[in-house]
């Protein structure tokens, strides 16, 4: 019986469904990365990884923590799915609307590479389809599988276009359209999905009103959630002021293998979710669940430290060549001292979401800012690339105790 159970679960299903799609698309990415790094070369590498995390900024109003904030009322039943999506969709469009204008001009009016102008325009485009997006929607309903599907085919089709069509130096625009192309048709599928499982229809309101409003509600925790995109995204904004565009390439390519980890761990959190937000209500299940959920993610970051320290140099080999041999020591750094903390870091964040510990949130990431700005700058001038990890390092480990004492009286009241 209890086999029998357990093979109905619904949260086994969503978890080895969409961790199974998740194996898949890291797999594609096997294949992916090889073919853009090599295509780019090293150089070149880094100014597509700059590019794309100065568009990241630019979409930095229309990610304002709107996944979590979507997960949580979607899985509250106080809420109405159809209102929820249509107030966070409009009001995103019209962020990733006004943060595009605003970047896309300050680099026109300060820059005066038009090439470079160029190449951030396109990336901000790429974003359209993210910030679109009604995936929020499945994992609120406890359907994991259905966006990690989509997920999966926009990333076979990214595949399939690049091998045809991206192939030397140049080809940094094809690739920015292949992305504004894949991004999109994900969007617009999951809305056809969404429409053939309900009878009725969205009606989006563009407002200025209802986003400055929305906005304002979601103000901490998105405050809070963007503090953690800081943490990586500035080094990748410094690293060639203090080193060269090369060293950003040799940092990416590691980096690219550390996100594996991040959104491996990131899949577990958005299956995880509704039941993090229903235990909420019962102080023996959200304890239980939180040592169940906690041992299992230490666990993961050990094993997957280890997987790194072993294979890490073959896998640069296998996906970026002979240009990046210096990413092979950067890896090796992110194994010994950030890889072992980060699930367990994800997961004490996705607790403080789904409990909505916002301004304990917004306050604690405002620390961990600010230790990214004082410490990367500094430990990279004297240690190189080793002084990133190690800033990353210090920063994670404060907000993991930060985290903890926050979360202390909710889960052993």
């Amino acid at each position: 019986m209890k086999l029998k159970k357990l093979l109905k679960n619904k949260t086994l299903h969503n978890l080895t469904g969409k961790l199974g799609l998740v194996t898949l698309g890291k797999l594609l990415t096997f294949v992916t990365v090889p073919i853009i790094s090599k295509a780019l070369g090293a150089e070149n590498y880094g100014i597509y990884t700059y590019i794309i995390t100065i568009a990241s900024y630019a979409f930095l109003l229309a990610n304002w923590g709107f996944l979590a904030k979507g997960i949580r009322e979607i899985a509250n039943p106080k809420f109405v799915n159809r209102e929820v999506i249509q107030s966070i969709t409009s009001s995103r469009f019209v962020l990733w609307l006004i943060g595009g204008c605003s970047v896309g001009l300050g680099f026109y009016l300060f820059s005066s590479d038009a090439q470079l102008i160029g190449y951030i325009v396109l990336a901000i485009l790429a974003n359209l389809g993210m910030s679109i997006t009604i995936d929020y929607h499945f994992y609120g309903i406890k359907d994991a599988l259905t966006p990690s599907l989509v997920h999966f085919g926009g990333q076979l089709l990214f595949l399939i276009l690049i091998v045809f069509f991206v192939e030397n130096k140049s080809d940094i625009v094809i690739l920015l359209g292949i992305n504004i192309l894949y991004k999109l048709l994900e969007a617009l599928v999951l809305f056809y999905i969404y429409r053939k499982k309900n009878d009725h229809t969205l009606k989006f309101k563009f407002s200025l009103t209802q986003t400055f409003e929305v906005f304002k509600n979601n103000f901490y925790l998105g405050l809070g959630a963007k503090a953690s995109f800081f943490q990586s995204s500035f080094p990748i904004l410094i690293i060639p002021y203090f080193l060269t565009q090369t060293d950003l390439g040799f940092y990416s390519a590691a980096y690219k293998l550390f996100l594996t980890t991040s959104l491996l761990v990131q899949s577990m959190n958005l299956v995880f979710s509704p039941w993090i937000v229903e235990s909420k209500a019962n102080q023996k299940k959200r304890r239980l669940l939180f040592i169940r959920l906690s041992t299992v993610y230490l666990l993961l970051g050990m094993l997957i430290s280890v997987f790194f320290l072993v294979f890490g140099d073959l896998l640069v080999d296998w996906l970026f060549g002979d240009e990046f041999e210096s990413s092979k020591i950067i890896i090796q750094y992110f194994a010994y001292f950030l890889i072992p903390i980060w699930p367990i870091f994800m997961l004490l964040s996705s607790f403080m979401n789904n409990y909505v510990k916002d301004q304990s949130f917004f306050r604690i990431n405002i620390i961990q800012v600010l230790v990214i700005i004082i410490l990367t700058p500094l430990l990279l001038k004297y240690f190189g690339l080793l002084g990133v990890v190690l800033s990353l390092t210090v920063s994670t480990l404060l907000l993991i105790c930060l985290y903890f004492m926050s979360l202390k009286k909710d889960l052993w009241a």
